[in-house]
């Protein structure tokens, strides 16, 4: 299930200023929300019903009646440990301190993520993997692990892959993308330009493009075919990069077992054909 509380907070960067100030009232009072009208929400938001119903819209609603129905829903079957909260690291913090509030960001990134997936997209590019002849990595920076980690899996399942961390040879790889082909960009922001450069390239050999991404328009997800989201606190000391980095791991991980789920057999036999005998000298 979606969560309309996990969408507001991730298009909130986002926002303009008045959609900020009515997503920042809905996060804060959710529970009130859900029986007020739309004219009363606008009054204590400082906007207008025109505004509330434009951000409903911009997180997948129909109209401002369904977002209260979904807002109800979460509230009621979501439960307190699904909650979001993230924790600002300090100058004054512990070790232990530390410890705890990195991993419960980690953590809310993941549960986050999981509110955020859509099961549809998730078979259907699923499908389109193991219909295509090639899959095609891309990404940078941070989403470099991410890259590399599921690269290996399709390589451990027998299928055609393609990835590198440079970036003029990534240009190269998209250059010969083929039609059909797999092509899937990992960038949190959705805006990094080296990477829209290379979807541009893969969109025009016609490749099946997929974004793994932030909720909410991005330039990368309106470009692609297919779009996975994945959730990050980005408030700790500014930088997005540790969670990102997890809750992108852990969605290609469900793509990978999803994967090995629907081609049961087939995924097994060439697991065990690519498994790697344990010895003393073992790499992996």
């Amino acid at each position: 299930m979606k969560s309309p509380l996990i969408m507001l907070r991730e298009v909130s960067p986002t926002a303009n200023n008045v959609e900020k100030e009515i997503i920042k009232y809905i996060l804060a009072h959710p529970e009130e929300v859900t029986k007020l009208s739309i004219q009363k929400l606008a009054a204590n938001s400082y906007s207008s019903p025109s505004s509330v119903l434009r951000l409903c819209k911009l997180i997948g609603y129909d109209g401002y009646k369904e977002f209260k129905h979904a807002l109800l829903t979460e509230l009621v079957t979501i439960g307190q440990e699904d909650k979001h909260s993230e924790e600002n690291v300090t100058a004054l913090d512990s070790t232990a301190l530390i410890i705890e509030k990195t991993t419960n960001n980690n953590i809310q990134s993941l549960i986050d993520t999981r509110h955020l997936i859509d099961d549809k997209v998730l078979d259907e590019v699923v499908e389109k993997i193991h219909d295509a002849n090639t899959i095609n990595l891309f990404g940078l920076g941070a989403s470099l692990e991410a890259c590399n980690d599921f690269f290996l899996k399709m390589l451990r399942l027998g299928k055609h892959a393609n990835f590198t961390s440079e970036y003029h040879t990534q240009i190269i790889n998209a250059l010969n993308v083929k039609k059909g082909d797999i092509c899937i960009f990992i960038s949190y922001s959705g805006e990094t330009e080296e990477i829209l450069e290379i979807n541009q390239i893969a969109k025009e050999k016609e490749g099946i493009c997929v974004a793994i991404t932030r909720y909410g328009e991005t330039s990368l997800s309106k470009n692609c075919d297919y779009v996975l989201n994945s959730s990050s606190n980005e408030s700790m000391f500014s930088c997005g990069t540790m969670s990102s980095r997890i809750s992108q791991l852990n969605l290609l991980d469900i793509l990978f077992n999803l994967y090995c789920s629907k081609y049961y057999e087939e995924a097994t036999m060439n697991l065990t054909k690519t498994h790697m005998k344990k010895n003393a000298s073992e790499i992996f």
